[in-house]
């Protein structure tokens, strides 16, 4: 008989726990959603895609790039831009922008992103530019880079699907002072 009643007693715990454990454990496991490394929770993503700059007073003279956007933080990531510059606009003398482009921005989202998928960000960092020197004659002197470093503000929209779409507005420091207002297009997971 005792080993009877022990045996009873156990079998109730063991339905009852059971029981418990049934009932928490979806909470538990939708709780224990581990995203990828290259998901930064609640903050930026990574994302890959194409932008072009322009350079107010020197149109049509631009940049088309790829851009691969890596986060760092939950507000901050890093933008690693590479391609190439296109057209020379109304420069025809001095150092005319003329090969490869590339940027390295750190970039800090202000005030996290809207309900709606908008972020506002500032970003800064250096850019390189390929480009040849022509004298006045129109011949080539030389070919050097113009290294200078970029301070601006952008603004995207973030869809749930991850494409994310942006205005980029910027300004260099050192060198020649030039402004640039770009445009870009990135996907990455939502």
């Amino acid at each position: 008989m005792a080993i009877t009643g022990i045996h009873t007693a156990g079998w109730h715990r063991l339905v009852g726990l059971v029981g418990v454990l049934a009932f928490i454990s979806p909470a538990m496991v939708a709780g224990q959603h581990v995203p990828p490394s290259w998901v930064v929770p609640g903050g930026e993503r990574f994302a890959v895609g194409v932008i072009c700059s322009g350079v107010a007073g020197a149109l049509p003279w631009g940049m088309g790039q790829v851009r691969v956007d890596m986060p760092l933080t939950r507000t901050v990531a890093l933008d690693a831009d590479l391609g190439v510059s296109f057209g020379t606009g109304r420069l025809t003398t001095g150092q005319v922008p003329d090969g490869p482009v590339g940027d390295l921005h750190v970039r800090w989202v202000i005030g996290g992103r809207s309900p709606g998928g908008r972020a506002g960000y500032v970003f800064g960092g250096p850019r390189v530019i390929g480009a040849k020197n022509i004298d006045v004659g129109g011949r080539l002197t030389d070919q050097r880079s113009i290294v200078v470093m970029d301070v601006g503000y952008g603004i995207e929209w973030k869809w749930r699907n991850g494409w994310r779409i942006g205005l980029e507005f910027n300004g260099s420091v050192g060198g020649n002072p030039l402004l640039f207002v770009g445009g870009f297009l990135l996907i990455g997971p939502d």
